[in-house]
Parts: C-alpha cells; sequence; structure tokens
C-alpha cells in the first residue's frame, strides 16, 4: 500500500513538471459587465434607453447575473473620477457598453450603438441588446 501511493506521488509530480506551471493568463476567467453611461441633464429619451436596457438585462440573463459572469452598471460621467470612460470607450453621448474583464483588465468592449436608433421599438431594442450580449460573450467561448 505503501508503495502504490509513493509511486502515484511521483507519477503526479512528474505530470505537474512535464505539463510546466500554468501562468495566470491561462487560468483567468472573464466575466462581462453591460454598463449604461450617463451624464447630465437627463431626457426622457436617455432615461428610457437606461430603463430597456437594465431590464432585458435582468430578464435576459438572470443566471448570468447570479454566477457573477455577467453584471450590471450604471455610471455617471460627469463625476471626475468617471471622465476616463469617455476616452476608454470613445464615448460621445449616452451609451451602452458591453465589456469582457479578465483579471480586473478590460480585455475588449462593443458599444451598442443602435440603442439610439431602437429606443422607440421596445421589443426591437430588447432584441438587439440580448442579441448582441449573447453574440459578444459567445465570441470569448469560441476562442
Amino acid at each position: 500500500m505503501k508503495i502504490r501511493s509513493c509511486l502515484m506521488l511521483i507519477i503526479l509530480m512528474t505530470a505537474a513538471f512535464v505539463s510546466g506551471p500554468v501562468s495566470a493568463s491561462e487560468t483567468a476567467v472573464s466575466t462581462y459587465t453591460v454598463t449604461y453611461f450617463f451624464s447630465e441633464p437627463r431626457c426622457k429619451t436617455c432615461r428610457t434607453i437606461e430603463s430597456l436596457t437594465e431590464e432585458t438585462v435582468r430578464e435576459t440573463f438572470k443566471e448570468e447575473l447570479v454566477t457573477g459572469r455577467l453584471t450590471w452598471q450604471l455610471i455617471d460621467t460627469d463625476k471626475e473620477e468617471n471622465r476616463h470612460y469617455i476616452t476608454d470607450y470613445k464615448l460621445f453621448t449616452k451609451s451602452v457598453v458591453v465589456a469582457e474583464v479578465r483579471n480586473g483588465e478590460v480585455q475588449r468592449f462593443q458599444v451598442l450603438q443602435k440603442v439610439w436608433e431602437l429606443v422607440y421599438s421596445p421589443e426591437k431594442f430588447r432584441g438587439y441588446v440580448t442579441d448582441s450580449i449573447r453574440a459578444f460573450m459567445n465570441e470569448e467561448d469560441d476562442e
């Protein structure tokens, strides 16, 4: 029994040595963030984009929100500490952005440009936001 345990330990140690160390980037898990970036003044259309996006995310991605794979957030770009997002994401107005985050760093992002076109067609808006988020998240899964 003791010999079998020693042999198993040697095999495991050899396998670990041969495969080499695993880097942090290989083990990092991506999470995704959907953010509505806003500033003052906030018109009715801006508030509608925010509420439709939040409803869509909360209803469509319940499981991802619970597991932490996806988060929803609001960020006020009028605040000094948030102004960098304007240049980081090349924002020129209130915007919905989907971002992939790994090890606390944004890996890639997408600004959902069509929210302004679709804001007064709630079903098309929800479909666009849902499809965009799913496609964005699946790009990483396919790599």
